[in-house]
């Protein structure tokens, strides 16, 4: 496994990171946009509820998507569990490193 999450950028007003990343299917494409701010309170979920709006109160990650099909999906929700389990696996060093 990847044990880094290289593709961070700072928020319009610098005070959060946020990480982005491209995943594609071999018919669709989709960009995720995941908060890492809020990931040290998910430091031991284990279920996270999804929503197919904005109107989250709370977001963790967004994604923009071409198509609504399970591939794409499938890679979405890999795409952010593995950010989540390298934060996981890195703790607490990840965050203080980063400033989160």
């Amino acid at each position: 496994m990847d044990t880094t999450v290289t593709q961070t950028n700072l928020t319009k007003d610098g005070n959060s990171q946020f990480f982005h990343e491209r995943v594609s299917t071999a018919t669709g494409t989709a960009l995720v946009f995941i908060t890492l701010g809020i990931l040290p309170m998910l430091h031991n979920s284990e279920e996270i509820a999804c929503d197919a709006t904005f109107a989250t109160m709370f977001p963790l990650a967004y994604a923009i998507m071409t198509e609504k099909t399970q591939a794409l999906y499938s890679s979405v929700f890999d795409r952010v569990d593995r950010v989540i389990e390298v934060l996981r696996t890195t703790g607490d060093n990840y965050y203080h490193q980063n400033g989160i």
